[in-house]
């Protein structure tokens, strides 16, 4: 995502009747990728309580969508493979008290995952994470586990 040059939502509304964002620039190949994966797994750290700027940015583009899913009450996303579609969040923190930094974020993945057809089926946080190498052996294997159980969940739609 680093690499794909796109610009925040404007705030125009024309995706209102449309569906479709006036913007024509890197998101343009991003949505069919959000739309057509089976999982998607949002690995990202949380400051001041929300996502990184880049990254909400990515969401708050998805707008269209969401107004395309609420104009004609379907799925705007659909696995390729037929199965359910699934999410899983992953994140860290400075701050030592996470049971208050992480959930203000996770609504945000969660209404995400909700515009993209999705549940949000695991969430991992690692609070006070400012110092290199302070997160536990145990949480990178959890995260290791939830990435397999993501990689293999082939229950149908």
């Amino acid at each position: 995502m680093r690499e794909i040059e796109f610009a925040p939502c404007i705030a125009c509304e024309a995706c209102r009747e449309t569906g479709v964002c006036v913007l024509k620039d890197g998101m343009t190949g991003i949505y069919p990728l959000l739309t057509g994966v089976d999982h998607i797994i949002v690995a990202a750290p949380v400051y001041f309580m929300s996502l990184p700027g880049r990254f909400k940015c990515l969401i708050d583009r998805c707008q269209a969508l969401w107004f395309t899913k609420k104009k004609s009450r379907s799925l705007v996303a659909q696995s390729s493979s037929g199965i359910k579609r699934a999410g899983a969040f992953l994140s860290s923190c400075g701050y030592a008290g996470g049971e208050i930094m992480f959930p203000p974020a996770e609504k945000v993945v969660m209404a995400f995952m909700k515009t993209l057809d999705m549940s949000l089926r695991h969430m991992l946080y690692a609070p006070d994470t400012d110092v290199a190498g302070s997160i536990e052996p145990s949480m990178l294997d959890q995260a290791e586990k939830i990435g397999a159980i993501m990689a293999n969940l082939t229950e149908k739609a």
